[in-house]
């Protein structure tokens, strides 16, 4: 396994990147918005990393819930992992609460499932499978 990304949820996304541009020497920057998970996104990437902005888009969602209950600040770590049925598999057989409705498409269209932060002392944990290529 090795890290992927870091989640940083963000009250104004605007705000946040002109924060992070100033400080991280960034390779490369892409906004996404997905209405499944009610955020827009803004992935930056350097040179041996990535992260990953979450705003939320109005008032619902998981992001939206965490800003109202902890305000902005680091939302999960998320690592890859080759095979993430396995991985859930493995962890279901540890005691690690998925968080429903497990396994589902992420934003850059891998598999991406989360360990509830209650199974890990208050840390939500992201495992992400990557895209198969063609």
């Amino acid at each position: 396994m090795k890290i992927d990304h870091i989640g940083i949820a963000v009250d104004a996304l605007d705000d946040a990147l002109k924060l992070y541009r100033r400080v991280l020497k960034i390779s490369k920057e892409e906004h996404v918005e997905s209405s499944g998970e009610k955020v827009k996104t803004a992935l930056l990437w350097f040179d041996n990393g990535m992260l990953e902005l979450l705003e939320p888009v109005g008032n619902e969602g998981a992001v939206a819930d965490f800003l109202k209950k902890r305000g902005p600040g680091l939302h999960h770590i998320a690592v890859s992992v080759e095979n993430l049925d396995k991985a859930l598999s493995e962890a279901a057989a540890n005691g690690f609460l998925v968080v429903p409705p497990g396994p589902r498409k992420g934003i850059l269209g891998n598999r991406v499932a989360f360990i509830h932060p209650k199974s890990l002392k208050g840390v939500l944990l992201e495992l992400c499978e990557p895209a198969q290529k063609k």
